[in-house]
């Protein structure tokens, strides 16, 4: 499967799943790091609550979750997707056009922490290795994921305030389009010439709408306040790489910039190209 990389410290991978042969996305519970082999992700919920916001967007339907676990010696739990597969109040799909997802998420975590119990244990977890897949028919996870969302008057999650919740789209939308950008700007913000890594971001000069967007002749690499500005249109880059500064910004530290060129990578191939 192929990592999608997020902000939290949680993992999630797409693609099919060698545990359940199901293809789908799969939010791992567990994984080598933190000095520890047994390192379970703290943010496995806020990435499911992510995941199911983001499938209420897109208005999916027939999901369907597993416990995406191996068998269990010596309870042999698990032993087929029969048992992984999750059943909430009766039901084992979803139709997430009218869903509550409060609601989804707090019995999906009862059901997860109940899997694989035997009926007398106490205790479980409900960060377990988790598969959502969808049995209508296959779903361009990339693009339900780091696309924008179908509808434009959802409100954001509620478990996540919404600077979180934007920055973390953002993040997933960008991590092998902001390594080549960031390779071709030499690390160097193309308006400020900030060199701080973690705040330099790749920009789409056109706005995302899939991979074939995020090519290095549609990025720019900008400081994350830079790329808000450029996202609202209050900074523009002309075809002759000009910056240019809306006068409503023209008593603030940014109409320093205006008339100023952006630095450009060394190589004409990977200019930026405005239309």
């Amino acid at each position: 499967m192929r990592e999608i990389p997020t902000q939290f410290d949680a993992k999630l991978l797409e693609g099919l799943d060698s545990v359940t042969g199901l293809s789908g996305i799969v939010i791992e519970s567990r994984g080598g790091t933190a000095d520890s082999n047994n390192y379970r992700y703290p943010d496995h919920a806020k990435l499911l609550r992510f995941v199911l916001d983001r499938l209420k967007e897109n208005k999916l339907s027939r999901i369907q979750f597993y416990v995406a676990a191996r068998p269990a010696a010596p309870s042999k739990k698990y032993a087929d997707n029969a048992e992984r597969l999750l059943e909430i109040k009766g039901k084992s799909e979803f139709d997430f056009l009218h869903i509550d997802i409060s609601d989804l998420e707090k019995e999906l975590k009862k059901g997860i922490k109940a899997s694989g119990k035997k009926a007398d244990a106490k205790g479980g977890n409900s960060t377990k290795r988790l598969l959502i897949t969808c049995a209508a028919n296959t779903i361009d996870w990339n693009t339900i994921l780091l696309g924008e969302a179908q509808t434009a008057n959802q409100s954001p999650m509620s478990d996540l305030d919404e600077y979180e919740y934007r920055l973390l789209k953002k993040r997933l939308r960008q991590s092998p389009f902001r390594k080549e950008v960031l390779k071709a700007y030499k690390y160097t913000c193309a308006v400020t010439s900030c060199k701080v890594h973690a705040v330099l971001e790749a920009a789409h000069i056109i706005p995302y709408s899939g991979r074939s967007s995020s090519n290095i002749n549609n990025g720019l690499l900008l400081r994350s306040d830079i790329h808000d500005l450029f996202d609202l249109r209050l900074i523009k880059i002309t075809s002759d790489h000009t910056i240019r500064v809306d006068e409503k910004l023209n008593d603030s530290e940014y109409w320093q910039y205006d008339g100023r060129r952006i630095n450009l990578p060394d190589q004409e191939k990977d200019f930026p190209v405005f239309q």
